[in-house]
């Protein structure tokens, strides 16, 4: 896409300066010189651009395509590291990107509340890796 743009533009400048060779032949040479740098310095702004835009997108695109790698080997598994039962909090918390405190603070609460979360906790513990 970008060759073309750089072709299309190129194309552009050899017209003009063909037409500007040929309209020329009573004008100033100095004036034909003049208008050809004006519209080389044109072309090499336009494709300077074009290529600055590129390295942004190719850019975006890197980060794009690291964001969803991530996502993808996302797993929702039982920490080896902060665990201080079977890691069930510490796994749900990384998982989720929140702190682990958080997270076995709500298995605190539903335990005692309800006993909903003593049940959770031993299902998960068993399910995740």
């Amino acid at each position: 896409m970008f060759k073309k743009i750089i072709a299309t533009t190129l194309t552009a400048t050899m017209l003009l300066f063909s037409g500007a060779v040929a309209s020329s032949a009573s004008a100033n040479t100095q004036d034909v010189v003049n208008q050809v740098e004006q519209t080389t310095n044109q072309v090499n702004d336009t494709v300077k651009q074009v290529e600055d835009t590129s390295k942004q997108v190719e850019q975006k695109t890197t980060e794009v395509q690291k964001k969803v790698d991530e996502v993808k080997n996302k797993k929702l598994h039982v920490s080896k590291d902060d665990k201080v039962i079977g890691g069930v909090c510490g796994g749900l918390a990384e998982y989720f990107g929140i702190d682990v405190d958080l997270v076995r603070a709500g298995f605190v609460i539903l335990g005692l509340a309800t006993g909903i979360g003593v049940i959770a906790y031993l299902v998960l513990w068993i399910v995740m890796d």
